[in-house]
C-alpha cells in the first residue's frame, strides 16, 4: 500500500533543513542531498539524478526570491518505500511552469529537466509559498520486493 514501509510504518522523514535562498548554499544543499542518499544506500544513479534535481530547484528560488533578502529555502527528503520525495519550500507563492526556454538564453530549462528526470513531480500551494516536489525511484531493490 502506497504511504507505508515494508515496516507498516509512514514515509521516513531522511533530512529536512531550512537555509538563506541564496547562491552560495545551492552547492551545499545539493551536498547534503548527496551524503544523506549515500548514508541511506540509494542506487548511484538515483544521487546524481536528485542532487540535479535538487540544484535546479533551489537555483530556481534562489533567482526568484532575489529581491527578498530574508528569504529562505527548505528542503525535505523522505522515503516511501522504494521512493525518494525531494521537497523544496519558499515563500514565493507563484507556481513554476517548465516552458520552451529560448535558446539563447542560458537558463530557463529547470523545470524541464526536473520534468525530465523525476518520476513525478508537482507544486502545491502553502500558507506560506508552495512546495515544489518530485519522486525518483531510489532503491529499486525495494520496489522489485513489492511487485
Amino acid at each position: 500500500m502506497k504511504g507505508y514501509l515494508r515496516g507498516g510504518g509512514p514515509p521516513m522523514l531522511l533530512a529536512s533543513l531550512f537555509l538563506p535562498a541564496r547562491a552560495e548554499f545551492v552547492s551545499h544543499l545539493r551536498e547534503v542531498v548527496r551524503r544523506v542518499l549515500v548514508m541511506a544506500a540509494a542506487e548511484e544513479d538515483a544521487r546524481y539524478s536528485a542532487q540535479l534535481v535538487t540544484s535546479e530547484l533551489v537555483t530556481n528560488v534562489v533567482r526568484h526570491s532575489a529581491v527578498a533578502s530574508n528569504a529562505t529555502v527548505g528542503l525535505a527528503l523522505s522515503r516511501d518505500g522504494a521512493t525518494l520525495r525531494i521537497a523544496i519550500h519558499d515563500a514565493d507563492p507563484e507556481s513554476g511552469e517548465p516552458s520552451e526556454p529560448d535558446e539563447d538564453r542560458e537558463s530557463g530549462r529547470g523545470l524541464l529537466v526536473v520534468e525530465g528526470v523525476s518520476d513525478r513531480w508537482g507544486v502545491d500551494r502553502t500558507l506560506v509559498g508552495k512546495l515544489t516536489w518530485c519522486e525518483l525511484t531510489a532503491w529499486p531493490e525495494d520496489a522489485r520486493a513489492y511487485s
